[in-house]
């Protein structure tokens, strides 16, 4: 009875973990992010900053260039604005030191803001929670189960081949579905703040592990409703 109840509460608890990844994906997809064409239009844009290249084979590279999506310029009032702590910084004194130097000048007060620029930071703070909630969900997912499997084993030594079997299984699932996640994102998702090709493909992964294990689990689930029909009808 009281492993029914774990079990139930389990099950419970990841149905609700599950409701909460589809709320954070919508919440991405209606935020609906400006273009660069579109925040190009205005006197603001996200702070970049060019890193220099050492030269290959004597050949100068190109600088790369990474946008600190924290900091907007604002060319129009010569101000610079830090979105994580709401603060209006001098604008000769960050852009010089490549955003090192943050001398605050005031507060960052509503109406500020242009509001496609502040649309396009948040969609950076959205994506930001749902990479990092389906990353987090993935790993505690594999550590419950491989604790409930230990448990399983020591409470009952004669099921060790079956646990065993079921998280061998397990590991080959997030082995394939690894192996099947696309590499590099395209599109928006390559403007988000934190993204690299591993987090994207790792945050592939854990999606399609979820859905393979929901697909599993709906299947078996019929299954077993299947065989207890055809037991209460042959009686």
């Amino acid at each position: 009875m009281e492993n029914k109840v774990v079990s139930l509460i389990l099950k419970a608890g990841m149905a609700i973990l599950f409701l909460i990844g589809i709320v954070l994906i919508w919440n991405n997809i209606s935020l609906a992010p400006s273009s660069d064409e579109d925040i190009a239009l205005t006197d603001q844009a996200f702070f970049v900053v060019e890193h220099e290249q050492p030269d290959v084979d004597g050949k100068p590279q190109e600088p790369t260039k990474q946008v600190l999506y924290n900091y907007v310029v604002d060319a129009k009032a010569n101000k610079v604005y830090d979105l994580a702590e709401n603060k209006v910084l001098n604008y000769q004194a960050f852009v010089d030191s490549k955003g090192n130097t943050k001398t605050v000048e005031g507060e960052l007060k509503e109406g500020m803001l242009n509001d496609l620029v502040s649309k396009n930071y948040d969609f950076q703070n959205a994506t930001t929670n749902s990479i990092n909630f389906t990353k987090w969900l993935m790993i505690i997912a594999f550590i419950v189960i491989l604790l409930f499997t230990v448990i399983n084993i020591i409470n009952n030594p004669k099921r060790f081949i079956r646990s065993a079997i079921g998280f061998a299984a397990l590991i080959i699932i997030g082995f394939i579905c690894f192996k099947m996640a696309p590499e590099v994102g395209e599109g928006k998702m390559l403007e988000t703040s934190n993204y690299t090709d591993k987090s994207f493909q790792y945050t592939g992964a854990g999606i399609l592990v979820t859905g393979t294990l929901l697909f599993i689990t709906v299947g078996l689930i019929l299954y077993q409703g299947a065989i207890n029909l055809f037991r209460l009808f042959s009686k």
